[in-house]
């Protein structure tokens, strides 16, 4: 199981990625 940390960078990641397409 990933750790929070890496899970919060991942939703951020995603929201950014969003925000680009």
């Amino acid at each position: 199981m990933p750790s929070p940390g890496t899970v919060c960078s991942l939703l951020l990641l995603g929201m950014l990625w969003l925000d680009l397409a």
